[in-house]
């Protein structure tokens, strides 16, 4: 009875999800991705964020994995 609920699975599995016939294409070199923005903290924060009496935020933000990465410098 085993055998035969593991095959109908399959079998019910195989017709719900059917295999692609073409390939994915995946990028294989770095001009076929797209470029990562620089944002500016200036546009992003507000100005009593930006800079305090004892930091103050560097005004490149690099985006990496849709967060961006703010550096502080403190005193």
């Amino acid at each position: 009875m085993k055998k035969t609920f593991t095959a109908g699975l399959l079998t019910l599995l195989a017709a719900t999800f059917p295999v692609c016939a073409q390939p994915i294409p995946t990028p294989t070199n770095a001009s076929d991705y797209e470029e990562l923005p620089e944002l500016k903290a200036s546009e992003i924060l507000r100005p009593e964020i930006l800079q305090g009496p004892n930091h103050k935020v560097r005004e490149e933000v690099p985006t990496y994995s849709g967060a961006n990465r703010f550096t502080i410098d403190s005193v």
